[in-house]
């Protein structure tokens, strides 16, 4: 196996710490493009191969939106560089170097500004006639000339010992007597035009190699989701299908001859700030004032097991260098080994992993800022015309159209991703559909229009029956099976016979009873296949049942309840001979119920009686004739509310017992 040396950015250097300075340096076209990956997740891969001779410098020419990804990404392969280098104009370069000039012009200042920022420098200046002197300031002076405001700007300067003011629109002209001012100006405003000339930013890549050898590098950068679109011919016996997968160069080089691949899936994409200089605050520490030594003492240690002296240094590096020798030895295998590196034919797909490939079988050749369509599939398909009519949105007793559709097997050996499709039939067009991803072998239908020669029809019907009755622990179940029905009518108005595909919505937890076979079925629907002739009529009944269970606590039942399942001819005769008997129980205890409530309230109308026979005695006094009747009136009440109190108790225990029996009894059955 060719050996190879994979360096992934260990030797990105930015700066002049190790500025390579090239012999040679290799126009882009001496390392070209050569195989270009497109990803549907909105990315692509790109591989540069040729030779160079010698240490060179490439320089890749980059949108700044790119930088990032072109930095998270590059990978590179020299066989005779051992380090090479990668520099790039940084974000702030232009900020920064303008500010470390004499002259910063960041930010746009005004001519008042840059004589501020340069107090001190000797100028010239030509006006009415010429002054030389130091800069001492420049300001603006706001006046009013008549009704209206005005400023005026003025310059002073030391000259000859004096100070000499003048307003600036008197000048002619400035030149500075330093000749490093002028020389900093002007590569202060070559730098401002050219940072706003273009967007590009320029990937130096420096290889230090002495001979001629084959190079390859690569990246992955966004770029436009690819698009498959698709012609769809219905006529003959097998229908014809032809797709094109439409590709955008939207970058800053040329495919001239470049393998290309078109890969489906969702790889794990991202982008992170690299190309952005990153500045972190440190924590101000006060000054450490050096005292007296504090006096310290140490306990004894031991030597850790896995501790690295500089035996095990040298074993580590004999480790490193037998897994990555940067002398040339392998290391690892080609590191274009990616999805993107695919050779086959685009009949020849393949998966790369859970992603799927499409390579053309020629070299695609595109310029930049160019867009292209590539033949992705030819083929004839298994297909047949039907008419889809949807049951979800069909209303009931309201006349509809089907729509016009397509009903066929990908046998094209290929999965296919979504897209349009544009479909034609008898030699015109009738109309447009979209297909979603379809896997191989994979079946599918596609709606183009209404089929305005069919009508259909719907209605619907339910029934509802008692299925089981259970009582088990006190727990009344009821299994109650609904029936549901619906007829789809159709008329085929026109002169050829029609496949009509009926979409039926499935009923949550239903069970299909009639037809008891259906063509095919989703999460959601039920699919059946109905023939009609031409003019004539056509039905189909979907009947779907589905069982829904209720659970009672026959403990709350009240006795209406309990007479009411106990006549219920649906259930079965020993569930009503058991409701009977609880009825009868029920019975029972309401009756020692009603005499319990009897006796409280006879109680309570003897304790009313008595309180109203004290309030006469109190008045009337305890020692007269009619105060005795009261007292004996009174007596006689508590003899009364005591025999209630005894028939209280005895109706209290007998309910209680009752109840007992009772709930034992509605518990006990399980049937």
């Amino acid at each position: 196996m060719k050996s190879k040396v994979l360096l992934i950015l260990a030797g990105l250097i930015i700066g002049g710490t190790m500025n390579l300075e090239a012999n040679n340096t290799v126009k882009n076209a001496d390392v070209p493009i050569k195989k270009v990956t497109l990803y549907s997740s909105g990315v692509g891969y790109f591989e540069h191969k040729g030779t160079i001779e010698n240490a060179s410098k490439l320089t890749l020419p980059f949108e700044t939106s790119a930088l990032n990804d072109v930095l998270k990404s590059i990978i590179i392969y020299d066989p005779n560089t051992a380090l090479p280098v990668i520099n790039y104009p940084s974000e702030e370069t232009v900020k920064r170097t303008l500010a470390s000039l004499s002259i910063d012009l960041n930010n746009n200042p005004s001519i008042e500004e840059i004589l501020n920022s340069l107090r001190g420098a000797e100028v010239k200046i030509t006006a009415t006639r010429e002054i030389t002197g130091k800069i001492i300031g420049a300001r603006i002076k706001k006046v009013k000339i008549g009704d209206e405001a005005a400023e005026i700007s003025s310059l002073s300067i030391l000259s000859e010992g004096q100070i000499q003011t003048i307003k600036t629109d008197e000048i002619i002209s400035y030149s500075f007597t330093d000749p490093k001012i002028t020389d900093d100006m002007n590569r202060a405003l070559d730098l401002i035009l050219n940072s706003k000339n273009s967007n590009i930013k320029n990937i130096n890549i420096n290889l230090s190699g002495d001979k001629k050898r084959d190079i390859e590098f690569s990246y992955v950068i966004a770029a436009p989701v690819w698009k498959a679109t698709y012609r769809f011919d219905l006529a003959g016996e097998k229908p014809y299908l032809q797709g094109w997968a439409i590709v955008d160069n939207v970058g800053e080089m040329d495919w001239d001859n470049v393998e290309l691949s078109l890969v489906t899936g969702k790889p794990v994409s991202f982008i992170q700030e690299l190309y952005a200089p990153y500045h972190l605050n440190r924590p101000i520490i006060p000054l450490s004032i050096a005292g007296f030594a504090q006096a310290r003492t140490y306990e004894s240690g031991m030597v850790d097991t896995y501790y690295v002296g500089e035996d095990n240094i040298e074993m580590s590096k004999e480790v490193l260098a037998s897994e990555i020798n940067i002398n040339g030895r392998k290391m690892m295998k080609s590191p274009m080994a990616f999805a993107g590196n695919v050779h086959q034919e685009v009949t020849n797909t393949r998966n790369a992993g859970d992603m799927f490939v499409f390579t053309t079988p020629k070299p695609v050749t595109l310029e930049r800022q160019q867009s292209a369509m590539i033949p992705l599939v030819q083929t004839n398909f298994d297909a047949k015309k039907v008419s889809i009519f949807d049951g979800r949105n069909a209303g009931y007793g309201v006349s509809s159209n089907p729509a016009l559709g397509v009903k066929f097997k990908n046998n094209s050996g290929m999965k296919l991703p979504a897209g349009p499709i544009t479909i034609y039939d008898d030699g015109t067009y009738v109309g447009d559909a979209l297909l979603e991803f379809l896997p191989e072998n994979d079946e599918r239908m596609i709606a183009y229009g209404d089929d305005l020669s069919v009508t259909g029809t719907v209605s619907a019907s339910e029934t509802a029956k008692t299925d089981t009755v259970t009582v088990v622990k006190g727990v009344l179940n009821i299994s109650i099976k609904h029936v549901y029905e619906k007829v789809y009518t159709f008329k085929n108005n026109s002169t050829k016979d029609k496949n009509i595909v009926v979409e039926h919505p499935i009923m949550n937890n239903s069970k299909l009873i009639e037809p008891q076979k259906y063509m095919e079925k989703t999460g959601a629907l039920y699919r059946f296949d109905v023939k009609i002739k031409n003019g004539s009529e056509a039905k189909i009944l979907v009947k779907e049942e589905v069982v829904k269970l209720t659970s009672t606590s026959i403990a709350n039942f009240s006795k209406d309840n309990l007479v009411y399942y106990s006549t219920n001819k649906e259930i079965s005769p020993n569930i009503r001979e058991f409701f009977v008997k609880a009825a009868t129980m029920y019975g029972e205890m309401e009756e020692i119920q009603m005499k319990h409530k009897e006796m409280s309230d006879l109680r309570e109308n003897y304790i009313k009686e008595q309180d109203r026979m004290r309030r006469n005695i109190d008045t009337v006094g305890s020692t007269s004739v009619q105060g005795k009747e009261y007292i004996i009136k009174l007596i006689s009440l508590d003899k009364n509310i005591e025999n209630v109190d005894t028939k209280i108790k005895e109706t209290t225990e007998k309910l209680q017992d009752l109840r007992k029996k009772y709930n034992e009894y509605i518990k006990g059955l399980n049937g």
